[in-house]
């Protein structure tokens, strides 16, 4: 009687994960129109024109480059040795 009831309790709580193998096609995805699709394709030709024209990150600047060594004490510990 268990094990019936643990096959059941199991089928039961597999069915939702069936449900999901179906696949194909999703019925409430509207197709685009060749219109909407081209303007996709302008509206991301122009966005990624934009990013090129952006100029590069300027370097950051250290404000204790200065104070600090060009070498890591590691390195100047390494090499005193």
């Amino acid at each position: 009687m268990k094990r019936l009831l643990f096959a059941a309790a199991l089928a039961l709580s597999a069915a939702p994960a069936f449900a999901e193998i179906g696949g194909g096609p999703n019925p409430y995805q509207t197709e685009q129109t060749e219109q909407k699709r081209r303007d996709a394709e302008e509206a991301d030709k122009q966005y990624k024109s934009m990013i090129k024209a952006l100029p590069d990150k300027p370097q950051k600047a250290d404000p204790w480059g200065g104070v600090r060594d060009a070498e890591p004490a590691a390195v100047k510990a390494k090499k005193t040795h």
